[in-house]
């Protein structure tokens, strides 16, 4: 099934999903090779999927296990210019649960896995910039943000 985004004008959009996954003091976030900024687990969502069935698909593809998924926490839309086009992009993020055991150091897709201290959250720079309260203190509704870069 192709995945949902397309080039409208000067824009590209993107309808993505994320995992957020903690584990005791931590939480699981992903990088590339040489970038010093992190993001959430997940991917784009399919056509006729919907975004829990992308988002348990996407981390059974990346991570290589089956992840719970639990409530939505938060949908946001961000604006932001990556490798010089300009993204619009609506995400869903959800609770996830990693299965006790190892986790793997990359995904299929050659992104490095960490599980980052929450204590130093507030320092990484972690996109979209609104995960970090989030993350931190969940609200119980499930709010949708809007940030630009």
């Amino acid at each position: 099934m192709p995945d949902i985004h397309f080039s409208l004008g000067d824009h590209k959009f993107n309808l993505r999903v994320g995992a957020i996954i903690r584990r005791g003091d931590t939480v699981l976030l992903c990088n590339l090779p040489n970038q010093d900024w992190y993001y959430t687990p997940g991917g784009r969502v399919g056509t006729g999927e919907s975004s829990r069935e992308a988002l348990a698909r996407e981390l059974r593809e990346e991570l290589g296990v089956e992840v719970e998924i639990g409530r939505q926490l938060l949908t946001g839309e961000n604006f932001f210019t990556f490798r010089g086009t300009r993204i619009h992009e609506v995400c869903f993020f959800y609770e996830a649960v990693f299965p006790d055991g190892p986790t793997p150091a990359t995904t299929g897709d050659g992104e490095i896995l960490r599980w980052m201290p929450l204590a130093g959250l507030a320092a990484l720079d972690l996109k979209p910039p609104f995960l970090k309260e989030q993350i931190l203190h969940p609200q119980t509704g499930v709010p949708w943000v809007i940030h630009r870069d």
